[in-house]
């Protein structure tokens, strides 16, 4: 089986599906690499990601927020005027920068507990602790 791993920002708000059980997010990364005569490209990728409960996750899949997702790859092209386009499954999901702030936090979630699996949030020190 093959698996890939992007990391990217996203390049819109995700959309929320509903159904009967799960619920389907998706959104579209931009990848970015520099070649080698040092121009900038972007490649950008559909991402599909399956979970119990969308509602959660959906405030954080904004436009530039950070994301690195892993999945399995299995062929799902579809042609559109004469263009092909792939969408990706993700099985995984980690956070990385937030745009709002410029503060720095990482959440993973994967769809088989849809729940947090690492938090590193960027606290400051507080000395006021009354203890």
């Amino acid at each position: 089986m093959m698996t890939y791993m992007f990391a990217g920002n996203l390049t819109r708000d995700a959309e929320l599906k509903r159904f009967d059980k799960m619920d389907a997010i998706s959104f579209s990364l931009a990848i970015n690499r520099t070649t080698r005569n040092g121009e900038q490209q972007a490649t950008f990728v559909n991402c599909s990601y399956w979970v119990k409960d969308g509602t959660k996750l959906l405030p954080y899949l904004t436009k530039g927020n950070q994301l690195i997702v892993k999945g399995s790859w299995y062929e799902n092209r579809q042609s559109k005027n004469g263009n092909y386009y792939q969408t990706f499954y993700i099985d995984q999901l980690t956070f990385g920068r937030k745009v709002d702030n410029g503060n720095s936090w990482q959440k993973s979630f994967s769809p088989a507990d849809n729940k947090p699996d690492a938090v590193t949030p960027d606290l400051e020190e507080d000395d006021d602790l009354p203890f």
